[in-house]
């Protein structure tokens, strides 16, 4: 298992959607910045489905950015709004914990489950009703949730 020094999506957010600071900057670029994560989150969820492998729990705390080169940014240090706005210019997306995760490569295509997969808030409004097969699917809801 690879260690990816950085910080979650849901703590770089929670910075910038609440500094009483901004980075006047970062807010003009706020456009920018969403759309370079969600085309690399998109491109993995991409190789994901063709790897045939469904995450079944993408939120923010799932997804990280890595921290960027240059960064003096050291695993236990304070996270600030500029070390929350470096990460979200410039650090990678990884998708982590794939503790819901599962194979979809078979011609049934999914696992039935009832319910689960996936935290409330994220989750795809098709999870909550019925038995219903864990697709790729069901991760690109996210996407919309996210943007």
């Amino acid at each position: 298992m690879e260690y990816i020094p950085g910080i979650s999506l849901a703590e770089a957010l929670g910075f910038w959607n609440s500094s009483s600071s901004p980075d006047q900057a970062l807010i003009r670029d706020r456009e920018i910045v969403a759309k370079r994560i969600i085309t690399e989150l998109l491109l993995g969820m991409s190789y994901l489905e063709q790897l045939g492998i469904s995450h079944n729990d993408f939120k923010p705390d799932n997804i990280m950015l890595r921290t960027p080169e240059g960064c003096s940014f050291k695993p236990g240090d304070k996270v600030t709004f500029d070390i929350a706005a470096m990460h979200l210019r410039h650090g990678s997306v990884c998708i982590i914990d794939f503790g819901e995760s599962n194979d979809i490569s078979s011609e049934g295509t999914g696992l039935s489950t009832l319910g689960g997969g996936g935290n409330g808030m994220y989750r795809a409004p098709e999870r909550y009703f019925k038995s219903s097969k864990r697709t790729p699917l069901s991760d690109i809801w996210v996407v919309g949730c996210l943007a």
